[in-house]
């Protein structure tokens, strides 16, 4: 039977709640979106309050006492008592040590992430977990009317506009178009943004896309995650090493295929309609790239191709889902354990396995 001393370790702080002469200990998880509460209902039991009602779990919203829950209904919520509380939240996110509810998006250019990886980051960052938002090359080769100088401000700004309203933090990136060498000087600058962040959870490219500045990104990025750990590889800036699992994801290439035209089916699929239009408006952000991607990759709008891709996704997932994003993890050997899987963890409901 899991005790309060199992839990404590993976959560802020446990509080007293008092609203209404009713007092109730809680477990605050900082963020009002992520609260959770364990309350006396008068009389109905205990139950689980989740503020935002992200987590499935049987609860009723502390401030107005409206159910929240998809395993609720409207007239009533089943009662739990307190060790079946304790048992549930050591199966959620809160097994993960705080310290290390952390995902960093790590891909090639401004727009890559909103493209293939913003729908998760919107839902984990929903359950409270830390984002953080690296583009490794500047863009400034994204535009046929604006040279480079120009083309790198501007999707700079478009970058930060969307990683603010992710309200995740930025990271400037390290090179330009074109330039995402798998070289000494990159992996070294790389490799302090993995320490910086100490993610548990790291998404970026497949290994095999249609363009190299993305391969190459994705070798950066497992390369520098391996390295998080050996205090005698030196980053720029430096940045101390740290210990613990870590997950990498490789999302969908581009087109959902190979280079070579083969359909690429993911290992695990990320149900993305609670937060589809949110991450339109993030890649909305991205407004240059509607005359970029037109003149050069004859794409009508961009925001359709994102919406399009991410119905073929679905459709591959075979559950009914309109819209999903597709994760293929990998190998363990060096960065956890065999069954080490926080991104199914977290998500729980919200992703299908083949």
């Amino acid at each position: 039977m899991a005790a309060w001393d199992d839990v404590l370790p993976w959560i802020f702080c446990i509080e007293q709640i008092v609203e209404d002469g009713d007092e109730r200990l809680g477990i605050n998880f900082c963020d009002h979106r992520n609260r959770f509460v364990l309350a006396e209902h008068d009389g109905d039991g205990v139950c689980l309050v989740h503020v935002g009602g992200c987590m499935g779990t049987c609860g009723r919203n502390r401030n107005s006492n409206r159910i929240h829950s998809a395993r609720c209904c409207d007239d009533g919520c089943a009662p739990i008592d307190e060790s079946q509380f304790l048992n549930d939240a050591m199966q959620t996110t809160m097994q993960i040590p705080l310290t290390h509810r952390s995902v960093l998006a790590l891909f090639a250019h401004p727009d890559d992430i909103e493209f293939v990886a913003a729908g998760t980051l919107l839902l984990l960052q929903d359950l409270g977990w830390q984002i953080h938002y690296c583009n490794i090359a500047d863009g400034c080769c994204g535009s046929t009317t604006t040279n480079r100088l120009e083309t790198a401000q501007i999707r700079l700004k478009e970058s930060r506009r969307s990683a603010n309203l992710l309200g995740a933090t930025f990271y400037q990136p390290i090179c330009h178009d074109l330039d995402v060498f798998y070289n000494a000087a990159n992996l070294a600058k790389i490799a302090s943004i993995v320490r910086q962040s100490q993610p548990s959870i790291l998404l970026t490219h497949a290994p095999s896309d249609y363009m190299e500045d993305h391969m190459q990104a994705c070798r950066l990025a497992v390369t520098a995650a391996f390295a998080r750990s050996i205090p005698n590889f030196a980053t720029d800036p430096p940045a101390a090493s740290f210990e613990g699992e870590l997950a990498i994801y490789h999302a969908q290439p581009h087109g959902n295929r190979t280079p070579l035209g083969d359909l690429v089916y993911p290992q695990i699929y990320v149900a993305t309609d609670s937060v589809i239009e949110r991450k339109r408006q993030l890649l909305e952000c991205h407004q240059s790239q509607q005359q970029w991607l037109q003149s050069t990759q004859k794409l009508n709008s961009y925001l359709q191709t994102m919406l399009d891709l991410g119905r073929e996704v679905a459709e591959l997932s075979g559950h009914e889902c309109e819209f999903a994003e597709g994760w293929r993890r990998h190998l363990h050997f060096g960065f956890g354990g065999p069954n080490f899987d926080p991104l199914s963890e977290a998500l729980g409901h919200l992703t299908f396995k083949p």
